[in-house]
Formats: structure tokens, sequence, C-alpha cells
């Protein structure tokens, strides 16, 4: 096996291999886009450190069950982030690479890290607003270097899994659906709640005659064809 950053030979049918970085502020949604892939397909890892990427790449290129794969790297990473630059240049020669970077307005961050009630990553001795602004001029460098950067500001959760599934779909999955139907009976109930429900009878399945009041059935038991007529 060869030494970290070193050129490892993809095997065949490796041509579809990627690795997606994703990385930015905090608060602007990277565990949304990295759900997001994960419903894609990828082998997605968050908050894995930077000194494993170049060997989690090559294990990724040897591998015949992952092709695509996406990581979340951010400034949770402390001072060992500065290395990101060097290690992406590196990675870049194993395995086609993307950065993702993404990013909101302080507006949007203050209100989504009031809502969850949750600590920045730099710590609770310092206001909120403050450390955005450290964190931002922290990633400075890595902003510089995405490939694609993407403003999270106006964006629900959904949206933005939308968006970044429409990105990165493949065009070969444009096409493909998938439809699960659920046969049931109605007097049983439906056991999951269907979207949408249909439902296909025979008019009168069951009558109850005039004389008597017995119930017959309109459904012949020998050939199962419709028979009005009793």
């Amino acid at each position: 096996m060869g030494k970290l950053g070193r050129r490892v030979a993809p095997r065949d049918g490796r041509d579809g291999a990627e690795l997606v970085i994703i990385t930015g502020i905090s608060g602007s949604g990277k565990a949304s886009a990295l759900k997001a892939f994960e419903d894609l397909g990828y082998y997605c890892v968050d908050n894995l450190p930077v000194e494993l990427i170049p060997r989690f790449a090559e294990l990724a290129v040897q591998s015949a069950e992952i092709r695509r794969t996406a990581l979340v790297v951010d400034v949770r990473e402390g001072s060992k982030l500065d290395q990101l630059p060097g290690i992406l240049k590196s990675v870049k020669r194993m395995i086609p690479t993307k950065v993702i970077y993404l990013e909101a307005s302080d507006a949007a961050l203050l209100r989504r890290f009031s809502e969850t009630r949750r600590p920045h990553p730099l710590g609770t001795d310092s206001p909120v607003k403050a450390s955005l602004s450290t964190e931002r001029r922290h990633l400075k460098p890595i902003h510089a270097i995405a490939d694609l950067v993407i403003d999270t500001s106006k964006f629900n959760v959904h949206e933005l899994r939308s968006y970044v599934t429409d990105r990165f779909r493949k065009q070969s999955a444009d096409k493909n659906i998938l439809v699960s139907c659920v046969s049931f009976g109605f007097k049983h109930r439906c056991a999951l709640p269907p979207q949408p429900a249909f439902h296909s009878r025979v008019p009168g399945a069951y009558r109850t005659s005039s004389q008597g009041g017995q119930v017959h059935s309109v459904i012949s038991p020998d050939t199962g064809i419709y028979q009005p007529d009793f």
C-alpha cells in the first residue's frame, strides 16, 4: 500500500468515483446537506479528522463497494483545519474532489442558533455573533478554494436538501421512480397511510335480496366474474 498522498490507480469501473468535502459556517446547514448526499447514495462521514482524509480517499478508491463519498469538515477541527488546503491538493490527485462551502447571513445564523439553543462550536465564553466573526476569519482560506458556495440564508431544511439533490443527482437517475403499492381491504382498514390512496371495487359486490332480506354475492365464486343478476 502506498504512502499517504500517493496516486492510486483506480480499479475497473471506478470512473464514477467522487469525493465531496462539505464545509462552511456553523449553522449553515452542513448536516442537512450531508443527509441529502446520503440519500443520493454517497458514503457519508461527519467530522472526519483532516489528517485522515488522504487515507480515507485512498481506501475509497480501492474499495469495490464505495464509489461516491461525502465528508463534513469544519471549525470543530480547531487549528488542524489550517492543513485542509494542502491536504486537498494531494487528495485531488487520487480522486475527483469537490469542495462545497455553505454560508449564511449573520441574521439567519443568529436566528437558527436561537431556535436550536445549541452553543457555537468555538465555545460558550463569547457571544454567538462574535464566535461567527472569528469562524469566518478562520475559514476564509477554505472559502477561497471552494468549488461551490451555497448561501443558505433563505433556505429551510427541505429547500436546501432539494437544492443539493438536484445539483448532484446523476443524470441517469432523473428518470427513475420508485412506486410501492399496498393492497388492503377497507373492512380491515389501511395498514399504512398511503399517499395517495385509490380504491377499486365493483358496484354492489354484495346485495340484499328484497325477498327475505338475504345477502347474496354478485361475484361468481367459481370465476370471480361480476354477475349482477341473481
